[in-house]
């Protein structure tokens, strides 16, 4: 079902058993990193700046080599969000759903990050941390977990 990319610009610069890096040919900026720990896959993707320069390698094919790259050693998809990041993707999808009325629990499996992990079958989410509590729409930092 998942076949690894095939997109010719994503450069594999670091494949193991604990840590995987890919970055675009064509520029460095865009990349993903990932380390595997006990099973918690912990990922940062960067495909699209904020300015909306985007890479030649989608966010998808990046996540795909990684999966790819880690296979049946993956236990739990870890998403960890904050503003204060800079990479506010999902941040602002869970901001936006539960501003809408959603429970943090019900927004995660809609964020960029959730969609790929349930691609996977990594669709049970369990959340870790939402701060500051309770804040729908306008939340600084979320952690969930996707499992199986």
């Amino acid at each position: 079902m998942h076949n690894p990319p095939v997109n010719p610009s994503l450069s594999i610069i670091t494949a193991s058993g604990a840590t995987f890096r890919a970055e675009d040919t064509n520029d460095p900026r865009f990349y993903i990193f990932a380390t595997l720990i006990s099973g918690v896959l912990r990922f940062e993707v960067v495909a699209r700046l904020p300015t909306g320069e985007r890479s030649t390698v989608s966010g998808k094919e990046f996540f795909a080599a990684m999966m790819a790259n880690f296979g049946a050693g993956v236990r739990i998809i870890e998403g960890t969000w904050s503003r204060a990041s800079g990479l506010t993707t999902n941040i602002d999808q869970v901001n936006r759903a539960t501003a809408a009325g959603l429970k943090v629990k019900d927004a995660a499996p809609l964020t960029w990050t959730g969609l790929r992990a349930s691609e996977y079958g990594y669709d049970k989410v369990t959340v870790i941390e939402e701060a500051p509590l309770g804040a729908q729409g306008n939340y600084d930092t979320i952690r969930v977990e996707f499992s199986r």
